[in-house]
């Protein structure tokens, strides 16, 4: 468990053994959750579970922290608790949530960071994967797509897994009954981080086959997951699109849309379809600007060649963190395809102030000064390479 977070109180644990009510405890953990104070949170459920083991809220909200850290093990075994803790509870008529206040729930739920333990989107492990978050390992489906070079990639893969993973589910819930959907989000969840894709997609369809209108989309897009990762991207880019289509129509544009959409990208790409997967990436720009979905458009940019358009996605990307490798070497890129091999080399030289031992940046420039006849600039970048090679751990 990582620390307990910026700000929280250093006399919060003596605060938490004074209280006995759980749910007080239950509320003490999730406003620390919220605030990213995740050992508080997990000491106020745990306590709140010393009174009443079979707390639904505490056992849920202790599933949401592990499953935000990417712990499926200890995720799914809070989960079963929880959802057998509903199971056998007694029925409760759950106070019925205007459609504004639940996707207000999801909006909130979804956009918290995968550090949270809370909200896809959101990472959806963790970031749900990830997201964000990922909910699970998206590959593909996951926001950190890095072109420049394999370990990048995975890294970007895994942060966005984190971010995707940490998703909370649409509602918010004070009884037990009415937490179950969440519950059952939760719990494919953790399942896909797993790799026990069959049992999550159980889980999916119970989702996908019930009343509430939101946990039938969650069913949808909890399978157009698993879908992903078993290589079946046409069936996966249903599933989105139904995802996608549900929260269009009810007028919702928080994180959780911008997931399906990004999730829904990826699938598209997968089938060849990478225009489309760039439109899906549009809209998510056009409502909230987020840096790794505009690397990926500026990427697709480059691949369909709308050169001006990736150059002004990177430009962007640029005002907004001068320091940003993969948007410095991206402009470069787009220089090269332009022919413009001053303007190149001056983007890739920008990136190597950064880190002059970055790969892509070296190789944009070796073809930049090859290309604009500057052989020996081209032969000093080589031997950096050359050295590189040599460096330990190389």
């Amino acid at each position: 468990m990582g620390p307990a977070g910026e700000g929280a109180p250093a006399n919060a644990d003596n605060v938490i053994e004074q209280i006995s009510d759980p749910h007080t405890l239950v509320e003490m953990g999730e406003d620390a959750r919220r605030k990213r104070w995740l050992q508080q949170a997990v000491r106020c459920f745990e306590r709140a579970l010393e009174f009443e083991e079979h707390l639904v809220d505490a056992l849920s909200g202790l599933g949401f922290i592990y499953l935000g850290l990417n712990e499926y093990d200890k995720a799914l075994a809070h989960f079963d608790r929880a959802l057998h803790a509903v199971d056998t509870a007694e029925p409760v008529a759950p106070a019925a949530a205007t459609e504004a206040e639940a996707a207000g729930s999801e909006d909130e739920a979804a956009g918290t960071d995968a550090t949270t333990g809370v909200a896809p989107e959101e990472t959806a492990a963790a970031e749900a994967n990830a997201t964000e978050p990922q909910e699970a390992k998206v590959d593909e489906a996951k926001p950190e797509e890095a072109e420049e070079g394999e370990a990048k990639e995975d890294e970007s893969k895994e942060d966005e897994s984190k971010e995707l993973a940490a998703a909370d589910a649409t509602e918010t819930s004070t009884t037990p009954r009415s937490s179950r959907g969440k519950i059952l989000y939760g719990t494919a969840i953790a399942l896909i981080g797993l790799d026990r894709h069959e049992d999550a997609l159980e889980r999916a369809h119970e989702l996908r086959d019930s009343e509430d209108g939101d946990n039938q989309t969650n069913g949808h897009y909890l399978k157009g997951q698993i879908l992903y990762e078993q290589g079946d991207f046409a069936a996966a880019v249903a599933e989105f699109e139904t995802t996608e289509n549900y929260y269009r129509e009810r007028g919702r544009r928080g994180r959780r849309m911008q997931d399906v959409q990004f999730r829904l990208s990826a699938a598209l790409r997968a089938t060849g379809q990478t225009e489309q997967a760039l439109d899906a990436l549009r809209r998510i720009l056009k409502a909230y600007w987020r840096r790794n979905v505009a690397d990926r458009a500026g990427r697709l940019c480059l691949e369909l060649g709308h050169l001006q358009e990736a150059e002004e996605v990177f430009t962007n990307m640029i005002a907004k963190d001068s320091r940003d490798l993969r948007a410095l070497v991206g402009l470069g890129q787009v220089h090269l395809r332009k022919l413009e091999y001053q303007a190149a080399r001056s983007a890739f030289e920008r990136a190597l102030h950064v880190d002059r031992y970055h790969i892509p940046a070296l190789d944009g420039m070796v073809e930049a000064c090859k290309s604009y006849g500057d052989l020996g600039r081209a032969g000093q970048m080589i031997d950096r390479l050359r050295e590189l090679e040599r460096l330990p751990g190389a």
